[in-house]
Parts: C-alpha cells; structure tokens; sequence
C-alpha cells in the first residue's frame, strides 16, 4: 500500500513504484487494464478486492504494466467519465460480494503524459471474512499473501470468522465499562448531577491496531482542541491524562457540565449533562438533537484530519435517566423507563453523509424509549428539521 493519504497521491508516487521496482506484495497489486464486464472480468475484479479486504486492506491500481509482478510503465485506462467509472466499478462490488464491503475508495492520477491511472483502496474489513457470490468461482472466499491472491482454506475461514467476532466483543465491552464508569460517577473530571448524554465514537483501528496519536506532536494537539464539548463551540480547560486528553467546559462549584476525552487510539467519549433546572423539574427538551448532530459532523472531520479512516462505530446512551421527562411540546411529556438507555451501535462507512441523516435511526430509537413513535424533529421524508 502507498503510504500517503489516498487524496495525496500523485504521478510521482506511481513513478517511484516503477524506478524502485516495487513488487506486488500482500497490500499491493498492478493490473494493465481494467476488468472487463464479462464473467471472468467480474471474478477478477471481485476476487482481487475481497482478498484485500479480507486480509490487510491494500492499493489495487489500474493502468500499470507489470512484468513477473515488477512495475515496468503507466499504460493508462484510457478515456472514461471518472464518475460514471466509479459507480460501475462499485455497483459490481456491492452486488457481487458478500456481506457488502463497508466502502471502496477511488483515486485517479493523472500523469504530465496525458495518461490516467487508477488507484483502488480497500480497507481491511471487521465484517469478513467476505465471498465472491456472482461470476466465475461464485460463493470462494479468497485472501492474500506476497504471492498474491488465494482460496482460503478451512482453517483460514474459521479463524477469520472468530477474529471478526472477537473485535466487535471488545469494542462492546470498551462501551459498557465506559457507561458504567460514568453511571458510577468515575469520570474523568467531575461532572453536574443529571442526565448525561454519552457520545462514543469508536474507530475500529483503535481495537485492531497498534497506532497511537502522538500527543507530544504540537500539531495533533492544535488538531484535537476542534473536539469541543457537545453543545459548546470551544472549550475552557483542558488537560493530558493517561487515557489521552480532555477538554472541558468551565469548572463551576467544583464540576463541569461537558467533557470531550479523547483516546490515544482515537476513541471519543463525549459527555453532556442536563441538569434538573431551577424549578427542580428534570426535563429533556426535544431541541437535545441538534447539539450531537453538530458535535458528530464536526468530530467526523477531525478524524479525516488526523487521518483516522472509516468504519467508525458510533453510539449515543442515556445515563441516570429515570427520572426526567422528553418534552415534545407544550402539552405533552413522558418518562423513560429505566435509568440507562443504550441505543444500538450505528456503524458509519461514509463520512460525507450528514450526521442528522446517520444518526436518525437512533434519534428514532431515544424518542420510542420516552413512548413516543419516533423522532418528532424530522419530516415525513427522513429529513432533519433543523440545520447542521
């Protein structure tokens, strides 16, 4: 795999794979031309890309002419509507493999000659191992070594079910200790009394790598102060500890009312209080939506800057709860009936969606824990009433 931002790609680096005679290895593979739309084009295709993904992820181009697997020339793919090439090649991935792949991404690198290549990206995937299902050698599940791709056996397929299982049990297990700490008020940093609304957002690299933020780097500390608090545009403290560090609204009689606590390995927690207001009424009001939906686009594009790839598993819970009532309108209210809700994982593959359209499900969810039928800040469409 070409190790640079897939954005950040150029000429040059394709280039240099020629001049340093870069082998095709278990993360990369070169293809003269683009596969064609026939049953043996499709396997190639399809083949090729699950075996990335089930394996170590890696770069599939396009348009490179390799001889025993040493790159010798960018042939180019000829003239094609970029646009119209990516969702062909697309359309075949998600119809052809099994479960879906969580996302592909595209690059098209242009050369001063004129010709263009093109660079697919395929991230390992934590909901392998995936199978071939159409065209020729339908239904093989394939992985990858320095060889290139293979059939993978009995054994392998039992070890890459067990390990995809094994991942989704920790980050699970992360949450619910997580959840329970704030329950039993061991965070981070004193917080108010009240309802606390818990964001947690989960790359999976952070359960399946061992890469680290580097928060002596001046840089990734000017980067991670944009995770303000949910519902704050900045923050007023903040400080190293040993899970990473922590931003956090002003310190009032001791405790404060929301915490972004960032992990070393890119988790984020972030923590919202409610408190009961001066009347002593423990009320949620309806407007509770539009602050996480603003936290998640604005933590989403931090990730990218910090260059954590998707998926990312979000969840959103309800801590000490009980007692307060989801205000719908003037006239009607309900109470929740228990203490702690915890709303079922959303795993985001794409992060140019806009966090309302991701996060409805849940929304939808939170409200049917109060009685209600589903959110009541959306339109009979799906869409968001408010703005981002």
């Amino acid at each position: 795999m070409i190790e640079k931002p897939l954005d950040q790609i150029t000429h040059v680096d394709l280039q240099y794979l020629i001049d340093n005679k870069i082998p095709e290895s278990k993360t990369v593979e070169y293809k003269r031309e683009l596969p064609e739309n026939t049953e043996s084009g499709k396997h190639d295709l399809l083949s090729a890309v699950s075996a990335f993904a089930n394996t170590e992820g890696g770069d599939l181009l396009y348009g490179i002419e390799a001889k025993k697997g040493i790159p010798v020339a960018i042939t180019g793919i000829g003239q094609h509507v970029e646009d119209t090439l990516r969702l062909e090649l697309e359309s075949r991935c998600r119809t052809g493999i099994e479960p879906r792949l969580p996302k592909l991404d595209f690059r098209f690198v242009a050369t001063p000659g004129g010709k263009t290549a093109l660079l697919i990206r395929i991230a390992k995937s934590w909901s392998s191992p995936h199978r071939v299902i159409v065209g020729k050698g339908g239904g093989h599940f394939y992985g990858r070594h320095s060889a290139g791709k293979f059939p993978m056996d009995t054994l392998e397929l039992r070890n890459a079910f067990l390990m995809s299982q094994s991942v989704i049990e920790r980050i699970t297990n992360f949450l619910h200790g997580q959840i329970n700490k704030i329950h039993n008020h061991h965070t981070p940093i004193p917080i108010h009394k009240g309802c606390k609304i818990a964001l947690h957002i989960v790359p999976l690299s952070a359960f399946t790598s061992t890469d680290k933020i580097d928060l002596a780097n001046d840089d990734n500390r000017n980067v991670l102060m944009n995770f303000h608090p949910i519902g704050s545009d900045s923050f007023q403290n903040s400080k190293i500890n040993l899970e990473g560090i922590i931003y956090y609204t002003n310190i009032n009689n001791g405790r404060s009312r929301a915490y972004t606590q960032i992990f070393r390995k890119g988790v984020v927690e972030a923590v919202h209080v409610i408190p009961e207001d001066g009347d002593g009424h423990k009320l949620i009001h309806k407007g509770f939506e539009k602050p996480i939906i603003q936290a998640v686009n604005k933590y989403l594009k931090i990730f990218k800057r910090i260059e954590l790839s998707p998926p990312f598993y979000l969840f959103l819970s309800f801590i000490g709860v009980s007692e307060f009532k989801l205000v719908a309108n003037l006239y009607e209210e309900a109470a929740a009936d228990r203490d702690i809700i915890v709303l079922p994982e959303i795993v985001i593959t794409d992060t140019t969606l806009k966090a309302s359209r991701l996060l409805k499900p849940v929304f939808d969810m939170a409200w049917n824990a109060f009685g209600y039928p589903a959110s009541q800040d959306y339109d009979a469409d799906g869409n968001w009433k408010g703005h981002e």
